[in-house]
């Protein structure tokens, strides 16, 4: 009964144009009665008009009603994840979506700032997607006498990382150490070491070309290179390390986020007569300190930190 319902309102809305044009030509030509009644003719035209703009005037409105429930079914369809997912580009629908955005808030610096988020923070070109709830542990002594102003750091982090797809994908990381102009080093594991480096329980300490030294300029850079295997998108790493530092030239430790980093836990256990402080490097909120004592310190970061940024961790002795 609904739809029989439903089909007469239809039919009357489309129908009030033709009755409206018939009676108005009625009234003109005076068919039939109304022949020789000059003033029924003109009422009827009149009527007629009437009712024929109300029909011409229901099917736009109708029409543009229907176009509207169109167009939000088909905006439904093209902004839903399923179909989005589908897309080859999505980059370019980002980007233009982006711009449109940035255009109305930063009209003169737009382009400069969208090439900076999309090539410094979300290289397309890199498999590696995200960090996710990084714990660092450091535990900080003195190397022999304390007169030497040499400090050991044994570094251990340990977090999970998020990849684009399930390819096989490298997974780098990078630390200096200054070391002046002194001789040349000979042995450079003096300087800084890897005690242990695993990928899913997986240890990659004893396999070829994973770890690489580089003496230059005044200090020494050490790399690391594991493939993850791939065949999923979630990996756990665990990475061990062991520097030295001369305070006397190098009294800090800089931490740089190589990519996206969600959550962070930094704790430092030293001695007590070296002080140690931590100071965010560009973060938009900082590290909250959950305790500090005098030979230990913990601080947190709930949030993102974008690439390039990090922390500072300075040392002096008191």
């Amino acid at each position: 009964m609904k739809r029989i319902w439903e089909f007469i309102k239809q039919f009357w809305m489309s129908s009030l144009f033709i009755v409206g044009l018939v009676m108005y030509c009625s009234g003109m030509f005076q068919w039939g009665w109304l022949e020789g009644h000059a003033h029924w003719c003109e009422l009827t035209k009149k009527c007629g008009e009437i009712i024929a703009i109300s029909g011409v005037t229901s099917f736009f409105l109708r029409i543009t009603q229907y176009n509207r429930i169109y167009q939000q079914a088909l905006e439904e369809v093209i902004y839903s994840k399923t179909f989005l997912s589908r897309r080859s580009d999505l980059n370019e629908i980002w980007k233009n979506v982006s711009t449109s955005l940035f255009e109305s808030k930063f009209p003169e610096i737009h382009t400069p700032l969208l090439d900076i988020i999309i090539e410094k923070y979300f290289p397309s070109n890199d498999n590696v997607n995200y960090y996710m709830d990084i714990k660092q542990h450091l535990l900080i002594k003195w190397k022999g006498d304390k007169r030497n102003n040499t400090i050991e750091i044994e570094e251990r982090i340990d977090l999970m990382v998020h990849t684009v797809n399930e390819n096989k994908t490298p997974y780098q990381t990078r630390h200096i150490v200054l070391t002046g102009d002194s001789q040349p080093i000979r042995d450079p594991k003096q300087i800084i070491d890897v005690h242990e480096y695993k990928v899913d329980d997986m240890s990659f300490l004893d396999k070829p070309n994973v770890f690489k030294w580089t003496p230059e300029d005044g200090k020494m850079i050490f790399e690391s290179s594991a493939m993850l295997p791939g065949k999923k998108k979630v990996y756990h790493i665990v990475q061990s390390v062991k520097r030295y530092q001369k305070l006397d030239i190098d009294d800090f430790l800089n931490y740089s986020a190589r990519y996206l980093i969600c959550n962070m836990d930094v704790e430092v256990e030293h001695p007590e007569d070296l002080k140690v402080e931590l100071y965010g490097s560009g973060t938009v909120e900082r590290f909250n300190p959950m305790y500090n004592r005098k030979d230990h310190k913990r601080w947190t970061y709930s949030g993102l930190i974008l690439r390039k940024q990090g922390y500072i961790m300075t040392f002096n002795k008191s």
